[in-house]
């Protein structure tokens, strides 16, 4: 099997034929498509079986209790047998020649024999053709895929397609829902080590709403978005991608500060957030971003209030 695509998938019956569709239109069917069902409450158990009786390619359907998109990405991996591994989301799609253009990247590069390069990277853009990727340096180049990412200043939506082996140790880290840990914090930790030669080719479309309904549409205004996993995010940054920050500062100096922030919401006590940096820079920015990271947490709280209870981090966060 040439490659395995995992879609992890909660409540988006109404989205998830989008990836159907686009893989069914594909020039190369050396694929299998593992969706995993994260505890989803509407009809998309009924809508994946019968995909699977139409036998089109292969489909392996997993249901599992609720548990967030990373618990469902890391069972996905245990799941797949292709020599390569992506993840598509359950609300987007593939051109119709990804396929045929990843296989031909791949063969062009001696099928990626090279040990330093653990994935290949090609740009999104949204269902109105706008770039969601930003410019590469170049056509075609390669690097730390986090790095490059800082350094060119490029966007967080890329399709990312890893070797399998590569992409089993890149684990993600769970945290429980609602809350969410950037997939960027994945990479964080594996820093130099994770290679990635890139490719100025846009192959996926990633869609802005929902379609039909968009799920966050009644999200309370006064909840924060995923506190628990921006801290986890700032943290991680911190504390393994500090070699990154000669090339944009101010990134790491916001996240330090962010860190502040979520982690007085979260009720982690400074001295807490203070031990848990490891590298000495990374305390050093910490206490040069704290002063301006308490006055946003004032304003912070006072806008949203405080976690009612006391959230440890190192337990609910696998780290």
């Amino acid at each position: 099997m040439f490659l395995s695509i995992i879609t992890p998938t909660y409540n988006r019956a109404h989205t998830l034929h989008r990836v159907w569709q686009s893989l069914k239109c594909q020039e190369v069917m050396d694929f299998e498509w593992i969706v995993v069902d994260d505890g989803s409450t509407d009809n998309t158990r009924q809508l994946v079986l019968s995909w699977i009786k139409e036998g089109v390619f292969p489909i392996h359907y997993r249901e599992v209790s609720h548990r967030g998109r990373n618990a469902a990405v890391n069972l996905g991996k245990t799941l797949a047998s292709g020599k390569f591994v992506t993840v598509m989301d359950s609300d987007d799609a593939f051109l119709s020649c990804a396929m045929s253009e990843i296989l031909a990247k791949i063969e062009s590069n001696d099928g990626l024999e090279d040990p330093s390069i653990s994935a290949i990277a090609f740009a999104y853009a949204d269902e109105y053709g706008n770039d969601l990727s930003g410019k590469f340096p170049e056509k075609t180049f390669f690097g730390p895929f986090l790095g490059a990412v800082i350094r060119y200043r490029l966007g967080p939506e890329m399709l990312l397609v890893h070797k399998r082996k590569e992409f089993i140790r890149a684990e993600h880290l769970e945290i429980a829902p609602p809350d969410h840990v950037p997939e960027s914090t994945t990479y964080a930790r594996l820093n130099d080590s994770y290679g990635c030669l890139f490719f100025e080719l846009t192959l996926g479309t990633k869609y802005r709403h929902d379609g039909e309904v968009r799920l966050t549409r009644g999200r309370n205004a006064n909840v924060p978005k995923h506190p628990r996993g921006r801290y986890v995010k700032s943290r991680e940054y911190l504390n393994h991608a500090l070699i990154y920050a000669k090339y944009d500062y101010g990134l790491f100096l916001r996240l330090a500060k962010r860190m502040v922030c979520y982690g007085i919401y979260c009720r982690i006590s400074l001295i807490d957030q203070y031990r848990s940096l490891s590298p000495a820079k990374a305390k050093l920015l910490w206490l040069v971003a704290l002063p301006s990271g308490l006055l946003r947490a004032s304003r912070f709280i006072a806008k949203y209030g405080r976690l009612k209870q006391k959230w440890d981090s190192e337990f609910s966060a696998k780290s």
